[in-house]
This record gives structure tokens, C-alpha cells and sequence, in this order.
């Protein structure tokens, strides 16, 4: 079958940036710290992706998604994070109709959802200070009880909301 690849960007010690990737359907990427995408807490502000392509694994401590960093998920991926954290307008981009798990905490000015003309199904917690901003054609639907206190926004698509709490408190 097609290689499938993964694209992950790391600041590992001493603030040094590098990139880890994760080759074939299902191949698992593993890094025992924190994985920092985009800058952030005083680090450079670099344009990054880390990709997640059809069954890739990839685990972290925690993952950080920063202003000028997008995480892509594309069917059944797997990330295995204590804590995956949205920071000051991360990226969330669906690269097809799938599912995604994990909770997220917001922060700053929060998540930037882009379901790039995909169906997605956000089911996770997302809490937190930050807003969700839902962007560009596509259907993003939010099935859990959501905490963030930020406001919601729809500058593209169609944002779904399962339950009464799906927006919010």
C-alpha cells in the first residue's frame, strides 16, 4: 500500500527544533516529553504541521498547538496525550470524514477548527479560557459535554452541537 507519513516538529533540550515523522498506516511515533508545535512560551514562531494521516499512532507526554501550528487528522488516528493543549489559535484540520477522541484544553485565543470540506466528529472534552472558531466549507460535530468559557464562531461551514452543552456553558 501507499507509505503514509506523520510530520511532527519538537523543541527538545535547550530550546533546539526538530521533526520526527511516522511512516506507513498505523506506524507508531513516540516521544516521552512534551511536544511543542508553532512556538509559544517564548519560542520561535515557525509555521509547522504535525500530520496524522488514515491510522497513524502518535504519543507525548503533552502536545502543544500554537499560533502558527496545525494539527491534521486524518481516519482513526490515534494520539496518546495527557494533555493536548490549544494555545493562542492552533489549528485543527480534518483531512477526512473521521472521528476524533481526544479532549483538549483551550487557552488564548483558543482553536482554529478548519473540517476542510470533510464531515468530522469531534467527540472529546474541550475546556478551558479559549474560544473555538469553525473555518472554510464542512461539518464539524461536537457530541460531548464541552467546558471552554470562550466564545463559539462560524466564519465557514456548519458547526453541529450533539447535546445542549456541546457549546459550552
Amino acid at each position: 500500500g501507499a507509505c503514509r507519513k506523520a510530520q511532527a516538529s519538537l523543541r527538545g533540550p535547550r530550546g533546539r527544533w526538530s521533526s520526527g515523522s511516522v511512516y506507513g498506516a498505523g506506524a507508531p511515533w513516540t516521544k516521552n516529553g512534551d511536544r511543542y508545535g508553532g512556538g509559544g512560551g517564548g519560542g520561535a514562531r515557525v509555521t509547522e504541521l504535525l500530520r496524522m494521516p488514515h491510522g497513524s499512532v502518535v504519543s507525548a507526554a503533552t502536545t502543544h498547538v500554537w499560533t502558527s501550528c496545525t494539527l491534521e487528522v486524518g481516519v482513526n488516528p490515534t494520539l496518546t496525550t495527557a494533555t493536548l493543549r490549544f494555545d493562542n489559535g492552533g489549528t485543527l484540520r480534518t483531512i477526512a470524514n473521521t472521528t476524533f477522541t481526544n479532549d483538549a484544553t483551550l487557552t488564548g485565543t483558543g482553536v482554529v477548527i478548519d473540517s476542510d470540506g470533510f464531515t468530522s466528529t469531534l467527540s472529546g472534552t474541550y475546556s478551558g479560557s479559549g474560544r473555538l472558531t469553525k473555518i472554510h466549507s464542512g461539518v464539524i460535530n461536537l457530541t460531548h459535554h464541552n467546558t471552554y468559557l470562550g466564545a463559539t464562531m462560524i466564519n465557514g461551514g456548519a458547526l453541529r452541537a450533539g447535546t445542549l452543552s456541546a457549546l459550552g456553558p
